[in-house]
């Protein structure tokens, strides 16, 4: 499945909904209204499955503030997807979506070797502002960086979301560490905000 999107957003909402289990009938409801949903393009689902839902849970006062409140997706390994067209539409949707919001209710770390439509992409006026990004290479061991990376990123969710009793040790040293793992040298790493 490595040339389709059609797994990537249903697998996010998902796990929004294990995350925010008071999303969950607002997704099951959109499946049971639009059962071919999954076969749709990859904006109307994720529009759908993910960005209204969380709309119409935070009008109803049931999602707290994304201010205070954060939710990070990984995507890793998009340069898995062989097709250069299916990688710039994934990017560029996401990216899309969270210009929608004052304050997006997600944040997305998408993991990739840092092949050429990626970069483009990513450098693109369409994502101008929209993210940060932490290029590695083979020379030199990136575990530390790539750690650093994120622990800063972390931490300035947190001192940004003061409103917010985050745990005391958020995100744990084995979650950072299982990120950490996953990467590998030539890869890159950029943080959709």
């Amino acid at each position: 499945m490595r040339n389709t999107f059609k797994p990537l957003i249903p697998t996010i909402a998902c796990q929004i909904a294990i995350v925010l289990p008071e999303i969950r009938p607002l997704v099951e409801l959109v499946i049971e209204r639009d059962p071919i949903i999954f076969d749709k393009s990859l904006a109307t689902q994720l529009q759908s499955l993910t960005i209204q839902p969380l709309k119409d849970l935070s009008a109803s006062g049931k999602l707290s503030n994304p201010e205070t409140t954060p939710r990070l997706v990984v995507i890793d390994g998009l340069d898995e997807c062989n097709d250069p067209k299916i990688q710039t539409m994934i990017v560029r949707e996401i990216a899309h979506a969270l210009r929608r919001f004052t304050v997006p209710p997600l944040k997305f770390l998408i993991a990739s070797r840092p092949e050429q439509c990626i970069i483009h992409t990513f450098n693109s006026a369409a994502l101008n502002g929209l993210w940060r990004s932490l290029v590695l290479d083979d020379t030199y061991k990136p575990d530390d960086d790539i750690r650093l990376f994120l622990t800063e990123s972390f931490e300035e969710i947190k001192t940004s979301r003061t409103s917010f009793r985050f745990p005391v040790i958020w995100p744990s040293q084995s979650d950072i560490d299982t990120l950490v793992a996953n990467h590998q040298a030539n890869s890159s790493m950029h943080l959709l905000l």
